[in-house]
């Protein structure tokens, strides 16, 4: 039996996950017979390493979203508040940004995976949203009479 170096199967793997299949590596690889390939994929499990590596990036992917979504929130929040304190002279403009973000995050959510335990914390968001919102108006409003008085 011959005994292949370690980069061999490494090469082998990388040509196989760029979609090659088993004839194709061996050709390209020269020296490696189509048995051998799958011998090295059942036993090295490629299958199952890919689905694994699959499962950990869309667990990534997720977690990226929900970091965003919580920013988004705290973004929010923080602009209720300095508002509301008059720290800061919100514009709809700003909450604008805001929302469209929320929206986009919650579209990229919605495209992945439907999950109806999300769905109070997207009307409590959409509620926050709403109330400075309407913080920001009245102070448009506010601005507006003190310019005509």
């Amino acid at each position: 039996m011959v005994v292949y170096p370690q980069d061999l199967h490494i090469r082998a793997r990388k040509l196989w996950q760029a979609g090659n299949s088993d004839a194709e590596i061996a050709r390209l690889l020269g020296r490696v017979s189509r048995r051998t390939i799958r011998r090295w994929r059942r036993k090295e499990k490629w299958e199952k390493k890919e689905e694994n590596k699959e499962k950990e990036e869309n667990e990534q992917k997720q977690e990226n979203e929900e970091d965003n979504m919580k920013i988004v929130r705290r973004a929010i929040k923080l602009l209720d508040k300095k508002i509301s304190q008059g720290e800061v002279k919100g514009s709809l403009a700003d909450l604008n940004r805001l929302v469209r973000l929320k929206s986009y995050l919650k579209k990229e959510r919605i495209k992945r995976r439907g999950d109806p335990d999300r769905a109070m914390s997207d009307e409590q968001l959409d509620k926050e949203i709403k109330n400075t919102a309407q913080r920001i108006a009245s102070l448009e409003r506010e601005k507006a009479k003190a310019k005509k008085g």
